[in-house]
């Protein structure tokens, strides 16, 4: 096996320069009316806004060498001379509101700078939340493809453990309406499943279960720690309160069995952060939509390696500080830097930023998204499906896999099949959570070795599998200025975190604006999410250069007011320790 990395790494990945940099000939201007920090699309669509309503007083600094942020598409190039489209970020539209009957629904504002032909649609509804919306997944389990029955089995009672979920999340909302109570996390709530049974709804132990079937639900649960970008652990069981809610699914009412059916009409699917229609990627990559957002001069805006290190603010407005020793000087900065940045502490605000503010986002959180790509020098896979799910029946812990390897990166996994899509030999993994953590600081030969020996065991392959060609790991977890992949609640979250986020901060209409995934409530950590925060950011900024008393102006928050008397954590999130020995994996 080490051999066979060893020589896939002789070969890089082929990387052709990406299309979105601006010319770095340019010298930014140092009094600017409007500063706004980050090229993401959230500043982009802020600067693109504030374009288009007469505003071009302004620059976009980004600390990288690149436009986009953590959208970050890149051309490939495979062994025999294929070029393909991948996206090492942000790949997914997250509905694409397609249906005659919802024309009143608003639409994901993707579809303002891409078309919904060029998204291409693998799934009918959210796939890492819905599973039975992907026809189907091919699963894996224990080195041999799981049967018709199992899956269909193992779907079914996991469609229950979440119905039962969405009962739990309505009565933690109700015990938490007017208290200072922490969330539980998802992982508790499946705890109160096991030991209650809720045999009522037709939900079995799962300890009852076939072996494989048993398997299959686990696999399904982890989908959503795949969506969360957070370990089931911890992300808040309300996040799920609604996955059988708004017309999603309900049970059968018919006697003698608990059975789901669809519901159709303007009640068709729909998830709280997303917009109805089909899940999918877009056909060359999310980067289409970075060029449509870029149209109108917004990409001469924009100032690379700009490193912001200190931000100054009061009466006089604001001033930034970069790395590199330039100073600009702005009545307005609209701030998009990723929340695990602003978490970090590695910018310096003076004064320093309210309680409430450093409140907000300590108890919000940034996920571990973890993508492998693995170029094959041939097709052992199946060639159809576009998703692809390995799960091991054994413990992690009495494996060869963990005995003899630095990384333990779980015991499921979900391979992205881009032989389906583009024709290429291709995979990519998918580390998660957990998972992915154990990979930070490794080296990329290291998880790929890791990756590669839980494919062998799960789809039972022999030692001498097709030949890697090569391999790439990304890192935004690692990264200075993303420090995450995106954001997610953490359990001592609440929609005034969020709103704390996004409250401005300054004196009079000056101060600073806040924008980026993160910021947005109902669409937190997505593109679309980012879009709508761009745009109603640039909506806040012009409601104070016009004069008018804009909703967002906070001069003098009273700390108490906002948070209520005891509400904040310094320390972060509080911590709920599950019954003791007690794992998802024992439902």
């Amino acid at each position: 096996m080490s051999r066979r990395i060893s020589s896939a790494f002789s070969q890089p990945l082929d990387w052709e320069s990406p299309p979105l940099v601006p010319t770095k000939c340019q010298t930014a201007p140092k009094d600017a009316r409007i500063v706004i920090i980050g090229s993401g699309i959230s500043g982009l669509i802020a600067a693109r806004s504030l374009m288009k309503a007469g505003y071009s007083h302004l620059i976009v600094l980004e600390a990288k060498n690149r436009i986009g942020g953590r959208i970050h598409t890149q051309q490939f190039t495979t062994q025999t001379g294929i070029k393909y489209i991948n996206d090492l970020g942000a790949a997914w539209v997250h509905g694409i509101n397609d249906d005659d009957d919802d024309d009143d629904d608003e639409c994901n504002p993707i579809l303002d700078y891409i078309e919904i032909k060029e998204v291409n649609v693998i799934s009918e509804k959210n796939p890492w939340m819905h599973p039975d919306s992907v026809n189907p997944i091919c699963v894996f389990v224990g080195g041999r493809r799981a049967s018709d029955w199992c899956y269909n089995n193992g779907l079914k009672q996991y469609n229950l453990i979440f119905y039962a979920v969405s009962i739990i999340c309505k009565s933690a909302y109700t015990l938490q309406q007017g208290s200072e109570l922490p969330s539980i996390s998802l992982r508790n709530a499946l705890s109160i499943i096991r030991n209650s049974g809720l045999k009522e709804l037709g939900l079995i132990s799962v300890k009852d279960l076939d072996a494989e079937s048993r398997a299959i639900v686990r696999f399904f649960i982890f989908l959503s720690e795949c969506w969360m970008g957070g370990g089931i652990g911890e992300v808040q069981v309300e996040e799920f309160g609604d996955m059988h809610e708004n017309g999603w699914c309900e049970l059968s009412d018919e006697p003698g069995y608990k059975e789901w059916k669809r519901v159709k009409g303007r009640n068709k699917p729909k998830l709280y952060g997303d917009f109805r229609g089909g899940h999918g990627t877009v056909k060359g990559g999310m980067g289409r939509v970075l060029e449509g957002v870029l149209e109108g001069g917004v990409k001469e805006k924009v100032f690379l390696e700009k490193v912001v290190e200190r931000v100054e603010w009061g009466e006089e407005g604001v001033v930034i500080g970069t790395k590199d020793g330039d100073t600009f000087k702005a009545d307005l900065v609209i701030n998009t830097l990723p929340l695990g940045v602003l978490k970090a502490g590695t910018v310096k605000f003076n004064p320093q930023l309210p309680h409430w503010k450093t409140e907000s986002f300590k108890n919000l959180k940034m996920g571990t998204y973890k993508k492998v790509t693995l170029e094959f020098e041939s097709i052992f896979w199946p060639i159809d499906e576009p998703l692809i799910g390995l799960v091991r029946i054994t413990s992690p812990l009495k494996t060869k896999l963990e005995t003899n390897r630095v990384i333990n990166i779980g015991d499921k996994l979900i391979l992205d099949n881009l032989w389906a899509k583009d024709g290429v030999p291709v995979l990519e993994a998918v580390l998660v959570a957990e998972g992915g953590q154990k990979c930070w600081g490794k080296g990329d030969r290291e998880i790929i070795d890791c990756v590669l020996e839980l494919m062998r065991m799960n789809m039972n392959l022999s030692l001498k599998f097709s030949k890697l060609i090569s391999g790439h790991v990304t890192r935004w977890e690692e990264d200075p200025h993303t420090l995450g992949a995106y954001s997610h609640f953490g359990l001592n979250a609440t929609s005034r975190s969020i709103s704390g986020l996004r409250k401005r901060i300054g004196k009079g209409k000056k101060g600073i604006i806040w924008a980026g995934e993160a910021t947005n409530e109902e669409y937190q950590g997505s593109v679309h999410g980012a879009i709508i925060s761009g745009r109603e950011a640039a909506r806040e900024c012009l409601g104070l250069l016009e004069g008018g008393d804009f909703i967002g102006d906070y001069d003098d928050v009273d700390e108490r007011r906002f948070w209520g008397e005891g509400e904040g954590n310094s320390d972060g999130d509080v911590k709920i320790e599950d019954e003791e020995g007690k794992d998802v994996d024992e439902l």
